[in-house]
C-alpha cells in the first residue's frame, strides 16, 4: 500500500511539474513575441507564469533554454520528445504510392508547421541576429531541416519518382530553398498569400521541378 501511495504521489508531482513547465513556456513565448527575446526578463516570465523566479531557473536554467523549448514545441506542435522526422505524420509521407500523393502529404505537413511557427521563427531569427548562441541554435535547426529534405529526396528516388537525370542532391536543394520558413514568410506575410495558396504553389512547383511525369 505504501508503494502504491508513493507511486501516486510521484505521478502527481510529475504531472504538476509538466504543467508548470508548460505554463512557463507559454508565458515566455507570449512575451518573446510581443516585446522581443532580448527585452524580456526572467522576472517578467515568472510573473506572467505566476511562479517564483527560482522556479523558472530550476526548470530551465536560463532564458536561452526557454527559447529553445519554445521553438521546439512550436515546430512539433506539442512537447512530446519526438523530432518531426520521428513522428507518424512524417512517416506517412513515405507510405504514398504516387509522387503527387507523397508531395501532397509533405507540403501539407510543411505548410501546417510554418503556419503555427511563423511568429516564433520571426522572433527567434531576430534574437539570433544579436546573440551568437541563438544563432548557432538557428543553424542547427537549418541543418536538421536539410536532413529532412534529404530524406524526402531519397524517398522519392527509392520509389522511382524523380525525373530522369535529376539527382537527389538537386531535389534536396530545390526543397531546401522553397520549403523554408523564409519563403513562407516572404509569400504569406510579405505578399499576403494565404497558407493554402502557398501550399498549392509549393506542390505545383516541386512537381514541375523534379518529379517524373505520370503520363
Amino acid at each position: 500500500m505504501a508503494a502504491v501511495k508513493k507511486k501516486t504521489h510521484e505521478t502527481r508531482r510529475a504531472r504538476n511539474a509538466l504543467k508548470t513547465r508548460r505554463r512557463i513556456g507559454q508565458a515566455a513565448q507570449d512575451l518573446f513575441i510581443t516585446q522581443g527575446f532580448a527585452r524580456t526578463t526572467i522576472i517578467e516570465i515568472a510573473d506572467q507564469a505566476d511562479v517564483a523566479v527560482q522556479t523558472v531557473y530550476a526548470v530551465f536554467g536560463n532564458k536561452r533554454s526557454i527559447l529553445k523549448e519554445v521553438v521546439d514545441v512550436a515546430i512539433a506542435g506539442d512537447d512530446q520528445p519526438l523530432a518531426v522526422a520521428e513522428r507518424d505524420s512524417f512517416e506517412e509521407i513515405f507510405a504514398a504510392e504516387e509522387p503527387l500523393a507523397m508531395l501532397q502529404r509533405f507540403t501539407g505537413l510543411a505548410t501546417d508547421l510554418f503556419s503555427r511557427t511563423a511568429e516564433v521563427f520571426e522572433m527567434a531569427y531576430t534574437a539570433a541576429s544579436s546573440d551568437e548562441a541563438i544563432a548557432e541554435m538557428a543553424r542547427q535547426g537549418d541543418r536538421g531541416r536539410l536532413e529532412n529534405m534529404k530524406e524526402i529526396a531519397d524517398g522519392l528516388a527509392r520509389k522511382g519518382f524523380l525525373r530522369d537525370g535529376v539527382t537527389t542532391s538537386y531535389a534536396t536543394d530545390v526543397m531546401w530553398s522553397l520549403v523554408s520558413p523564409g519563403m513562407y514568410r516572404m509569400l504569406v506575410v510579405g505578399r499576403g498569400w494565404s497558407p493554402q495558396q502557398y501550399r498549392k504553389w509549393l506542390l505545383k512547383t516541386l512537381m514541375s521541378s523534379f518529379v517524373k511525369s505520370e503520363n
